[in-house]
């Protein structure tokens, strides 16, 4: 049985938050996960690689990202820097 962890992202999620938001999915990590996106209003790119970076791990160890309540602002952000599809993340409406 593989291990299923939550972790829910915060409002912004730029170079200032990464370091503390690293720790949190390096805990987790490589377990599937479920992330609750649905705060994030601001996203840069140093968040953008660290979701990037936690999908590729995850997914290497055989687990998968559930992702909950994206934003437009999360999904528009992935989408300009390439990064929707590699992250696995749904459309937004």
């Amino acid at each position: 049985m593989s291990e299923h962890s939550q972790i829910a992202l915060p409002i912004a999620l730029t170079i200032v938050e990464v370091e503390s938001i690293r720790q949190s999915f390096l805990s987790l990590l490589p377990a599937s996960l479920t992330v609750d996106a649905s705060a994030v209003d601001h996203v840069d790119s140093a968040g953008l690689q660290l979701l990037a970076s936690a999908c590729k791990t995850v997914a290497e160890n055989g687990g998968h990202i559930e992702w909950k309540g994206v934003t437009t602002s999360l999904a528009e952000s992935a989408e300009q820097c390439g990064l929707k599809q590699v992250m696995g993340l749904p459309s937004v409406h």
